[in-house]
C-alpha cells in the first residue's frame, strides 16, 4: 500500500507542479515514510489491509530513538543548509530559532508528562499551524545556493 500511495503522490505532485523530478522526490518521500515507520513502530504496520503486521520497535528505546531520529534531523538540516544560504541576519536567526525550538520540544518529549486533556492536545495541534508561517518567514530571507557551492 505504501508503494501505491507513494506512486499516486508522486504522479499528483509531478502534474500539479509540472515538474517530474519534484514528483519523484515527493513519491520517494511518501514511500520512505513506511520504511521509517517500520524501524520505529512496534509490530502494528500491515503489509496490506488485514495482512501480517511488521515493526522493529525502536520507540521502545529512548536512547535509540534519540540517536536515530537525531541523526535524521541533523542530516536534514545540513542538506537544507547546504542547499540554501542566508540573505541576511533574519534568515540565519529565524532558521536557528526554529531548529532550536523544535529540537527542545522533540528531545524533551520522552520525559514530558502526558497531556492533561483532549483540549490541551487540540490547542497544541492548532498552534502547530504557526510553524509553516515561521518556515515561510525563513524562506523569505534565504536563497538557493548555486549548484556546487557550499
Amino acid at each position: 500500500m505504501a508503494t501505491v500511495w507513494s506512486t499516486l503522490a508522486g504522479i499528483a505532485a509531478a502534474r500539479w507542479l509540472r515538474n517530474r523530478p519534484a514528483g519523484v522526490a515527493v513519491g520517494a518521500t511518501v514511500g520512505s515514510h513506511w520504511v521509517l515507520d517500520l524501524v520505529t513502530h512496534r509490530p502494528d504496520l500491515p503489509l496490506w489491509p488485514g495482512g501480517p503486521v511488521w515493526g522493529l520497535g525502536l520507540w521502545q528505546s529512548i536512547p535509540g530513538t534519540i540517536v536515530v531520529e537525531g541523526l535524521l534531523l541533523v542530516v536534514g538540516i545540513e542538506l537544507y543548509r547546504r542547499g540554501f544560504r542566508d540573505r541576511d541576519a533574519t534568515g540565519r536567526w529565524t532558521l536557528f530559532g526554529l531548529v532550536a525550538f523544535t529540537g527542545v520540544i522533540w528531545v524533551s518529549g520522552p520525559w514530558s508528562p502526558p497531556p492533561p486533556s483532549a483540549e490541551a492536545i487540540a490547542v497544541v495541534a492548532l498552534a502547530l499551524w504557526l510553524l509553516p508561517l515561521w518556515a515561510t518567514w525563513i524562506e523569505r530571507h534565504r536563497t538557493e545556493r548555486a549548484p556546487g557551492v557550499r
